[in-house]
């Protein structure tokens, strides 16, 4: 084929199928695939001016083979800067095809840590780079702002010259001053992708956006979707430094994080409230996060507590607010992915701290209850979801002794719990379950003398040593209710017909 058609052959039979999509589809596919092919790619060397002429082609299908092509002639190390530096600005292509294949190839010759930093030091590469960060479409702006994340994910050394190359100061700018609402939410989604990074990373990202995330997150006359999505932002990216240890530059801004979810809590706008809630679950999804929420000086745990555990507290916000107290509390740190119950997720100020909360909140003046009673009376309620986070917090706050011996303790409570047909959909058996399992393992150690059981009240010993066999019982059912004796399956058996 490639001796039949030599490159000015094929680049005229490009240029004579220019006003036919569905012809130039059809080539342009053979192309690639030929090129694919061992011989197809020792050939591209000798057609370099093709590849290149295809980059700069009319017909996008045509550009998007040029990226195709460029992209195994660089993997073969037979390109040039000024190629890759080609390829680079493809990215910002006004077709999103031609676009998104050219972003797959520089990602491809990319994937080493090594390789993604080399592609930002002086040169023509970083000048393409730049050109698309400093692009007058904002849609072009965010393609660069998406490279530049995924090359900053393929290291540390790959994510420290990203941000040596000052490329991200730009972003940091629409998130000071966002004049376009849509282009500063998609800087500030990627911006939370960067927050996964290394210690060093998040840092150094903690001192370029954090600042101007809280200025959005307490602006009154800002958008209310960009307050919202700052709150989500920076609780993503103080949950990851919180997770690494980065402590100096995050004990700052938390503080004034902190004032902006405690204003936010007491607003009576209920998105935004709703939105505090859910950043307060974000950032204590990790134990050292938790431990700083617990101790904040601006009660933020009263506040969750009280809207979770609140008789008097708004249907839709009390659902975020129990699964947002569920995190906080542990409930995914203690049940790890092997089904083994870890006891420790708070350390002790923070956990007393929260005891005292929950406490507080379930004998609010309006309708005075115990933690088990109201907690009890979400999980009679017709609705899944409020049954799902309620479980779920029964499930955290339960690997604690004081939290097991308050829900032991109530027989109502306790008794919807091993009733296996007290609940019917699976997701809910599977977190009542949960609980069941999370509440055995507490009574197990008591037992055994563990988690500090001569400092457990005598009364909590003896709530959860009665009940440690009603919970085994339960347990042996399994997590889904048992078919009668006798039940007709629910498949047809096949019969053989005479004849």
């Amino acid at each position: 084929f490639l001796g039949a058609f030599p490159p000015a052959a094929l680049e005229q039979g490009l240029a004579a199928h220019a006003g036919d999509a569905a012809a130039l589809d059809t080539l342009c596919g053979a192309l690639a695939k030929v090129h694919r092919t061992a011989s197809g790619a020792g050939a591209l060397p000798r057609q370099a001016p093709l590849v290149r002429g295809c980059l700069a082609s009319p017909p996008f299908q045509v550009r998007r083979l040029g990226c195709v092509l460029m992209g195994s002639l660089l993997r073969q190390r037979e390109g040039t800067d000024g190629d890759l530096a080609a390829l680079v600005a493809a990215i910002g292509d006004p077709d999103t095809s031609v676009a998104q294949e050219a972003k797959a190839q520089v990602l491809g010759l990319c994937k080493a840590e090594a390789e993604a930093a080399r592609l930002l030091h002086e040169g023509p590469v970083l000048a393409s780079v730049a050109g698309l960060a400093g692009s007058g479409e904002s849609v072009v702006r965010l393609r660069a702002l998406e490279l530049l994340v995924a090359l900053a994910s393929r290291g540390r050394g790959a994510a420290a010259a990203v941000f040596r190359s000052g490329l991200l100061e730009p972003f940091m700018q629409v998130l000071q001053d966002p004049d376009d609402v849509l282009h500063c939410l998609g800087v500030m989604e990627l911006v939370a992708g960067l927050a996964c990074g290394a210690a060093a990373e998040t840092r150094a990202l903690l001192v370029m956006a954090g600042g101007a995330l809280c200025n959005l997150a307490q602006g009154e006359q800002v958008d209310l979707n960009l307050r919202t999505k700052a709150m989500s932002v920076l609780a993503d990216v103080l949950a990851s430094a919180a997770g690494q240890g980065v402590a100096e530059e995050m004990r700052g801004l938390f503080a004034q994080f902190s004032g902006v979810l405690a204003a936010a809590l007491g607003s009576a706008e209920a998105g935004l409230k709703q939105s505090a809630l859910q950043a307060l679950g974000e950032f204590g999804r990790t134990q050292q996060g938790a431990n700083l929420l617990c101790d904040s000086e601006r009660g933020l745990i009263e506040g969750l507590a009280r809207q979770a555990l609140s008789h008097m507290s708004h249907g839709p916000t009390q659902l975020v607010a129990l699964h947002a107290l569920a995190a906080v509390a542990g409930s995914e740190r203690a049940v790890r992915d092997s089904g083994t119950v870890s006891h420790d997720v708070l350390d002790p100020p923070a956990d007393d701290r929260l005891r005292q909360a929950v406490y507080a909140a379930a004998a609010s003046p309006e309708h005075p209850v115990t933690p088990a009673e109201e907690l009890h009376t979400l999980l009679d309620r017709p609705f899944l979801d409020i049954r799902v986070a309620t479980y779920r917090l029964i499930s955290a706050l339960g690997v604690r002794p004081w939290g097991a011996a308050e829900v032991c303790s109530h027989e109502a409570l306790l008794a919807l719990l091993l009733d296996n047909l007290k609940e019917n959909e699976r997701q809910g058996c599977e977190w009542k379950f949960t609980c069941l399992k999370v509440l055995e393992s507490v009574g197990r150690l008591v037992e055994a003398g563990g988690l500090g059981r001569s400092n457990i009240p005598e009364h909590m010993v003896g709530t959860l040593l009665a009940a440690l066999p009603r919970l085994r019982a339960a347990i042996a059912l399994g997590p889904y209710l048992p078919a009668p004796p006798g039940a007709i399956p629910d498949v047809a058996l096949a019969t053989r017909q005479a004849g």
